[in-house]
């Protein structure tokens, strides 16, 4: 749910004549999400965090459909 919470908070750069691409998340909205999934708890913090960026990575591989 995590990732899924997240999906409107991707960072893009624009690349002219309507084109653009995905560079990431916008951490300063992924770490609020964390924290409250995590509820203090850091062991579980760094878990979500690791396999959020992991989610990331994956999905920076997928071309855009254009």
């Amino acid at each position: 749910m995590l990732f899924l919470g997240l999906q409107t908070q991707w960072a893009w750069v624009s690349g002219g004549m309507g084109g653009g691409a995905r560079v990431g998340l916008r951490y300063e909205a992924v770490y609020p999400l964390l924290d409250r999934a995590a509820a203090g708890d850091q062991e579980v913090w760094n878990l979500l965090f690791s396999d959020l960026q992991a989610m990331e990575m994956a999905v920076l591989k997928i071309p855009l459909k254009r």
